[in-house]
């Protein structure tokens, strides 16, 4: 049986503007990124990652909200993150 590209191709769902990658590959997070994560968190809460992208929309051009989650996650599991903001639960 013969089949098409498109049919071998995996269905790919409709991603959001702050969902959709800008680039391939890893970029290092810059401490003016890792700044402004925090900031975004102080002033928007933990969860709302694409209010945050949208807030630092130049900072952020390159970057999804996933990415922006991932990278607070793992500043907090290295202690990058002020006390004050662990105790506050994450919005997915």
């Amino acid at each position: 049986v013969a089949h098409t590209d498109e049919e071998l191709t995996p269905s790919k769902k409709k991603l959001r503007g702050s969902q959709q990658k800008k680039y391939d590959g890893k970029r290092p997070w810059t401490a003016e990124e890792k700044g402004a994560i925090i900031q975004g968190v102080i002033t928007y809460g933990k969860g709302n990652w694409a209010m945050i992208k949208k807030k630092y929309d130049v900072l952020f051009e390159l970057r999804t909200s996933g990415q922006i989650k991932d990278c607070f996650r793992s500043m907090m599991k290295r202690g990058e993150v002020p006390d004050d903001l662990l105790d506050e639960p994450v919005n997915e």
